[in-house]
């Protein structure tokens, strides 16, 4: 099983406590983006299965492409260099590969450092679709390497932090996966600890809804705009926005013409 961690913070000593108990039979990748220079890399030299690739890109998707090359006949999961690992989150997920034999993608739970949810999770099982995707987070997500190898997906380099859209980017390349014949379920087992403040919560609410734009034009076509309205309402109704629907939309139909120029 491999651990794919991308980070680029200069100095990664932080990343020892995180991940020196995560086990030998993990092989950990951490793609290193410090600028032009090579990354401290400290302690970590002393865990024998920690592999560390410096690279002069930018950008959380090209971070994550380098590291699916990486990717071979494993079970791999994305990481964060925040996030922390619950013991033997490694025998969850390959039981429940084992388990679901003909799945390449099963998302997991994320609990807070509290032991709380991170989120509303169902209770059961069950397969996912181009819609139940929308609310999954990148280190939920555990993949067949081989197989997204093999039909040859990758990260929308748009998508993402560091990128013209800042979010997102888990949710296409899930979109990907399906649309290429690949199944995907949701497991209800937690495996990972993140605390609830994250970088994609920090994305304010005029941003958020053109980046969600965009991501519904690159995954729905035109249908993201039914999709987009229907959100703005949701959003409405329950009080959580803070530009009101109509810049919601107005931002959000900004966001699904500029990648559409972009496409």
């Amino acid at each position: 099983m491999k651990l794919l961690i991308s980070t680029n913070k200069p100095d990664l000593d932080y990343l020892y406590e995180k991940i020196k108990d995560v086990g030998p039979k993990v092989e950990i990748i951490i793609i290193s983006q410090y600028s032009n220079e090579r990354s401290q890399h400290g302690r970590l030299c002393e865990l024998e299965n920690v592999k560390i690739i410096d690279s002069n890109t930018f950008g959380l998707s090209k971070s994550r492409n380098i590291a699916i090359k990486y990717c071979k006949n494993d079970i791999c999961l994305f990481g964060d260099d925040d996030a922390e690992y619950i013991e033997g989150f490694d025998q969850q997920i390959e039981a429940a590969f084992m388990q679901n034999p003909k799945a390449s993608i099963i998302t997991f739970q994320i609990r807070t450092p509290d032991g709380v949810f991170f989120k509303k999770y169902k209770s059961v099982q069950f397969k996912h679709t181009l819609l139940s995707i929308l609310k999954v987070s990148s280190i939920e997500l555990a993949f067949n390497g081989l197989a997204v190898r093999e039909s040859k997906i990758l990260f929308d380099e748009r998508f993402g932090l560091g990128s013209k859209y800042e979010a997102g980017e888990e949710v296409i390349f899930l979109s990907d996966c399906i649309k290429k014949g690949l199944k995907a379920i949701y497991c209800p087992k937690s495996i990972v600890i993140h605390k609830y403040e994250s970088s994609g919560k920090s994305v304010n609410d005029r941003q958020y809804s053109f980046v969600r734009g965009a991501m519904f034009y690159r995954i729905y076509g035109l249908k993201g705009l039914v999709l987009l309205l229907f959100m703005g309402f949701r959003k409405k109704i329950a009080h959580r926005d803070k530009i009101g629907l109509r810049q919601f939309l107005i931002s959000g139909i900004k966001g699904y013409k500029s990648i559409k120029r972009d496409s």
